[in-house]
């Protein structure tokens, strides 16, 4: 997806083409996006699954907000609310998947 495709899908689509693209680079150099050299500009892709992104969550949790302590009681209770949610969510998506 190109800067200007991404614009058009924004709520607000009248940002400036530098602002997304700005936060577009941004993305990338986190590893969150990758791209490809298309004529004059890039061509935006995903450089990782959602899956990956989600299973890295409660590490970058860890990393910013509880100082690298995985001991802290809140960071137990988030971990477990994470962990019943995507039991519950796993669950829902087999019985869908029976019918």
């Amino acid at each position: 997806m190109t800067v200007n495709e991404l614009r058009k899908l924004l709520p607000n689509p009248n940002l400036h083409q530098n602002t997304v693209s700005t936060q577009v680079r941004m993305l990338e150099s986190n590893g969150f996006l990758a791209h490809e050299k298309e004529g004059m500009g890039y061509r935006y892709h995903a450089a990782i699954s959602q899956d990956e992104y989600s299973n890295n969550a409660i590490g970058r949790i860890v990393m910013h907000c509880f100082e690298r302590s995985y001991f802290c009681p809140a960071l137990s209770w988030v971990t477990q609310a994470v962990t019943l949610s995507s039991l519950f969510m796993t669950d829902r998506k087999k019985k869908l998947y029976v019918r």
